[in-house]
């Protein structure tokens, strides 16, 4: 719009750019797509991993807002609070409240919703799990005030969130219980937390060319390279594990890993293995989580929730699980945002 002459206003309600990668800053957050894919192909940045955590995240986006002029055409802390149309006038009113408090409204021509899809988060419908007594919050609105050391945690769910809370809180709690209502896929991560070497950061930053192979590079590898693969297979004799010989092949790999990976825990094998094909829900990207189910402060319970009381998560098989905090990865509704 900038570029094209076209005035615009953004309307922010937090107190600086950055979205999802504002919000979330709980243990270990990071993007599980290589961050030279996940950005702008307009905007390159002198990233220093292959897989950025939050706040290298949030701060390109910082740098983005800067670096584009955008910060003068943003109200920051300004809420949305409706968009009404006039066919006659064909023009937007939008209701909004200002920093201070105050009520106010905005005529346009045009109104775009870049609200995106994670956000609100979403709360689990548990019985009783406003009466748990002890500090309880949703990942995405992580409680830095509160001290995880040495404290009985529980994470309900067992998504990607929780795949990267886990593995850094596991040393520094006194326990760490895990309700997992189905289990993922995960890849191995070769790359977390790897450094991008000097000389390749120099490439990047002063051969454009190489770094737009690269990006065309990893687009193929984690996007369209898998497609092919993905396609029903009608007289493939195992539909109910697999798509077709070459998604079987995907299971046998990623089986052998996870066992691997488990070691002496080979008993966890029935609890982590899924039962319908790789790539049947979103990949994730395993960051030590097999791992981490081998140390012996960590239990993986696949019991249905029963309720939760104010001290304890009671399980369907009459198990109480006493925890001290409680972090809810139930993630976001993102088909109904």
């Amino acid at each position: 719009l900038k570029g094209a002459g076209v005035p615009f206003t953004i309307l922010e309600k937090n107190d600086t750019v950055g979205g999802v990668w504002r919000e979330n800053h709980y243990p270990g957050a990071g993007v599980d797509t290589p961050n030279h894919l996940y950005s702008f192909s307009f905007a390159t940045y002198d990233w220093p991993m292959y897989f950025a955590l939050r706040d290298d995240l949030h701060q390109y986006l910082e740098h983005i807002a800067t670096e584009f002029g955008l910060r003068p055409n943003i109200r920051l802390g300004t809420r949305v609070n409706s968009a009404v149309y006039d066919e006659v006038t064909q023009l937007w009113t939008v209701s909004i409240t200002h920093p201070d408090g105050s009520s106010g409204s905005l005529v346009a021509n045009v109104v775009i919703s870049a609200a995106g899809i994670f956000n609100p988060p979403v709360w689990p419908n548990i019985e009783g799990l406003k009466t748990f007594e002890g500090p309880c919050f949703h990942t995405a609105e992580w409680r830095d005030d509160v001290d995880l050391t040495g404290k009985r945690v529980g994470i309900i769910g067992n998504g990607a969130s929780c795949m990267q809370i886990g593995p850094e809180i596991q040393h520094k709690v006194e326990s760490l219980t895990i309700f997992q209502r189905s289990p993922h896929w995960a890849a191995p991560f070769p790359q977390f937390r790897k450094q991008v070497p000097e000389a390749l950061r120099f490439l990047f930053r002063e051969v454009p060319l190489y770094q737009a192979w690269y990006r065309a590079k990893l687009g193929w590898t984690f996007n369209d390279r898998v497609h092919s693969t993905l396609q029903k297979d009608p007289d493939w004799p195992h539909p109910a594990r697999s798509l077709n010989a070459t998604n079987d092949a995907h299971r046998a790999y990623y089986t052998r890993y996870l066992q691997d990976e488990l070691g002496d825990r080979q008993d966890l094998i029935d609890k982590v293995l899924p039962t319908y094909p790789p790539f049947g829900k979103r990949m994730l990207m395993d960051n030590g989580w097999y791992r981490m189910l081998r140390n012996p402060k960590v239990h993986l319970i696949d019991e249905r929730i029963d309720h939760v009381d104010a001290h304890a998560v009671h399980t369907a098989d009459g198990t109480a699980h006493e925890v001290d905090v409680l972090a809810i990865a139930t993630g976001f509704d993102v088909l109904n945002f």
